[in-house]
């Protein structure tokens, strides 16, 4: 299901249909490349359909084979949380980001791997929310909480850490037993 309908479905049965995105007509197109925000700024989408995240320096990090994101859905009552999963070649991090409104959607802003190699470094993901208003678009002004999965799959070591950050602040670090 398209996001925007999703939210506009939600925000209408809780309110009345009165809030919530009026565009929901959508199409199942992905969303253009090269857009702007409410406040502007370029919004560029992750791919969900994997790629090699990047450390920060510009480089692969060393040992993942690809990324997946997805948004799971949403809903107005919510705790901001995540959780970490670490399985046989991946780890896997649900979570629930919230939203200022209900145009506000998710994506993997980066996955990066800080104090050295896998083997004794912390993978950090970092989930982030934004508004993703077209410009003849009304938002219902109640906050929602995002939910998402995002999953991490490495060639042959998992890292000894993951912190899972929402909006650049941590939400929660889980050591591999």
């Amino acid at each position: 299901m398209n996001r925007r309908s999703l939210l506009a479905t939600a925000a209408a049965a809780i309110a009345g249909g009165g809030a919530g995105c009026l565009d929901t007509g959508g199409s199942d197109e992905p969303p253009d490349e090269d857009r702007t925000d409410a406040g502007g700024t370029d919004v560029t989408d992750t791919p969900t359909d994997g790629g090699t995240p990047d450390d920060g320096d510009g480089d692969d990090v060393a040992g993942v084979r690809e990324t997946r994101f997805d948004v799971l859905g949403s809903a107005f009552e919510f705790e901001e949380a995540a959780t970490v999963r670490f399985e046989a070649e991946t780890v896997t991090v649900s979570g629930t980001i919230p939203g200022d409104n209900t145009c506000y959607v998710a994506k993997l802003e980066s996955v990066t791997l800080k104090n050295g190699t896998l083997e004794n470094g912390t993978l950090v993901v970092n989930v982030e929310s934004y508004e993703d208003a077209g410009e003849d678009e009304a938002c219902g002004e109640a906050p929602i909480g995002i939910d998402y999965e995002t999953v991490v799959v490495f060639e042959d070591e998992l890292p000894s850490a993951v912190t899972v950050e929402h909006d650049g602040e941590q939400v929660v670090s889980e050591q591999r037993s």
